[in-house]
């Protein structure tokens, strides 16, 4: 059986727009006791671009569902409990044209 191990890279670029109001101290103390070890806003648009990158439109574990552009994401409903418009995602661009290194071992 032939093996490879294969390089992906691409770049995406995200602006993330965080409520200080909404994710103020208590909810993040809040969060951090409840999920992740994440100390401040900027840990968070950390993770939340991260996820983003990777899942894409998809509920955030521990977030819910964040605005895009300041709407809700395609097929999503305005009823959707999951919906947290304390963080808006605008997409400067997403990498499509993947960049892949394969070698055989």
């Amino acid at each position: 059986m032939k093996k490879f191990v294969c390089t992906v890279t691409r770049v995406d670029k995200f602006t993330i727009a965080l409520d200080e109001n909404k994710m103020d101290a208590s909810w993040l103390e809040n969060f951090k006791n409840n999920f992740y070890d994440i100390k401040d806003l900027k840990g968070h648009a950390d993770m939340i671009a991260q996820y983003r990158a990777r899942y894409g439109h998809e509920c955030i574990e521990g977030y819910g569902i964040p605005l895009e552009d300041g709407k809700l994401p395609i097929g999503v409903s305005k009823d959707d409990w999951r919906i947290f418009d304390a963080i808006n995602i605008h997409v400067v661009s997403e990498d499509n044209d993947c960049e892949v290194e394969v070698k055989e071992i």
